[in-house]
């Protein structure tokens, strides 16, 4: 809804991530581009994972959506680095 939007979009200008011009053009900041950078690798990570581990393409998108915003950073690190060293080729 309008209200909804309008209410995420002060609170996102607020915390510095991104700016709007007087004709309501918005723009993510250097600190929105990380944020945002970091919330992408967050979902890429986890639904690679979660397929990974035999979980069906739209529930793994499906759920890496929800996990991305509540896990720890400690736990998607953790996650990150099990991930990468079993998808290593072996030698």
């Amino acid at each position: 809804a309008r209200p909804s939007v309008s209410i995420a979009m002060k609170r996102l200008r607020e915390k510095g991530y991104i700016e709007m011009d007087s004709g309501g053009h918005i723009t993510l900041t250097e600190q929105g581009r990380a944020v945002a950078e970091s919330v992408y690798e967050r979902h890429r990570v986890l639904a690679a994972w979660l397929m990974a581990i035999g979980v069906e393409e739209k529930v793994a998108l499906d759920d890496a959506c929800r996990i991305e915003h509540v896990i720890s950073r400690q736990s998607f690190e953790k996650i990150k680095q099990f991930a990468e060293q079993a998808t290593k080729p072996e030698t």
